[in-house]
């Protein structure tokens, strides 16, 4: 991480609602099954302006969590779905200067379902299960919503 960009996101990666583009956090009180997290997803390449490299992402990351003695109806309860796409540049030294030179992130864009959202606007992830009284909009899977090669959703669980 280039040294400028890691003196611009100090602040905010002390604190989690501010962090959770550039970092994942679970909930307190909340573990995740012994299983590693699923990912699908693609990364692509072009160039940029002069000395940058554009790489292209798009994927989604599955956790699986462990309910304890929580009743769960489905997996949809226990395994949330974080979709991330945008652009990263990455810049070299000899057209920047060397705190400026490295990967930047560009327009990265975010969708989760299902989350535990009061846990998620504050910047951790948790499972579904947690959610039971929440009262915000209703929120129904759409296909391709958890396809990296399809658009973006237009909102997510909690929005």
């Amino acid at each position: 991480m280039p040294k400028d960009l890691r003196d611009q996101l100090a602040p905010d990666l002390r604190h989690p609602d501010s962090a959770a583009p550039y970092l994942t956090t679970i909930a307190d009180g909340y573990h995740l099954l012994p299983v590693s997290p699923r990912l699908k997803g693609f990364l692509t390449m072009r160039p940029g302006e002069t000395g940058e490299l554009v790489l292209h992402v798009s994927f989604v990351v599955a956790y699986a969590f462990d309910p304890g003695s929580e009743p769960v109806t489905g997996p949809s309860e226990i395994e949330p779905f974080l979709r991330t796409e945008g652009d990263f540049v990455l810049r070299t030294t000899a057209a920047f200067t060397k705190a400026s030179a490295g990967m930047w992130p560009q327009g990265l864009d975010e969708s989760t379902c299902p989350v535990g959202c009061a846990d998620a606007v504050r910047g951790y992830v948790s499972p579904g299960f947690t959610d039971r009284q929440f009262d915000g909009p209703s929120y129904s899977v759409e296909p391709g919503d958890f396809d990296p090669g399809k658009p973006m959703p237009a909102q997510d669980g909690c929005h």
